[in-house]
């Protein structure tokens, strides 16, 4: 029996493609919540240098006017550098936001993959079933959750 096992083993491990690992391969880790919850951070840890981190977008007039993703590298203080923006200009949305007038303007598609600029990351955030009203001029959601997902890619990717 170990004899046969031996050679399973043997001819899995040098079948071309059987023991090398894509980035679709790779686990992956998930945070999901809904898009009413009230905490203010959800937190997370990506690896032993980077946190993700998402804050719920205060608003006047409306209760859960949105969230903003990011990702901070560990030892930068308590507020840190979002990763996902680093170099680009601030201003405007940004694909890691996740608003209630940009889900409902479809101004970024519900399921987005970001790259983690300077890192082997991928970031995936996933709208699931959303639902907006408007209150006043201001758009707010009403249910839904959110999904967010990282893999970390393969040497060939990164």
């Amino acid at each position: 029996m170990a004899r046969y096992l031996l050679q399973v083993w043997i001819v899995w491990w040098i079948t071309p493609g059987a023991a090398a690992l894509s980035a679709d391969s790779l686990p992956a880790q998930t945070l999901r919540f809904d898009v009413t919850d009230p905490r203010e951070t959800i937190t997370r840890e990506i690896d032993s240098t980077l946190l993700l981190r998402v804050v719920r977008i205060a608003h006047s007039r409306v209760a859960h006017f949105g969230w903003e993703v990011q990702v901070v590298e560990r030892g930068a203080g308590s507020v840190g550098t979002n990763v996902l923006r680093r170099g680009i200009p601030s201003g405007g949305p940004h694909p890691s936001d996740v608003l209630a007038w940009l889900s409902r303007e479809r101004y970024f598609p519900d399921d987005r993959r970001l790259p983690l600029p300077g890192y082997p990351y991928e970031i995936r955030i996933r709208l699931i079933q959303c639902r907006t009203e408007l209150v006043g001029d201001d758009t707010g959601f009403v249910s839904g959750s959110v999904e967010i997902t990282w893999r970390r890619l393969d040497s060939a990717r990164s």
